[in-house]
């Protein structure tokens, strides 16, 4: 069975302050786990299998 490579583009908005949080850092930085919330979203658009 052949294999087809589709190229997959993606924009990560990754900025702004997250002002609505509340928090002293932004939101991007805030860490779940042993990553932050950037380090999260990167690793699921790196995983697509695309």
């Amino acid at each position: 069975m052949a294999t087809t490579h589709l190229d997959v583009c993606a924009v990560v908005p990754a900025a702004g302050f997250g002002r609505r949080m509340q928090t002293e850092c932004p939101k991007q930085y805030l860490s779940i786990g042993n990553q932050t919330i950037l380090e999260h979203s990167v690793h699921a658009l790196l995983a697509h299998p695309g």
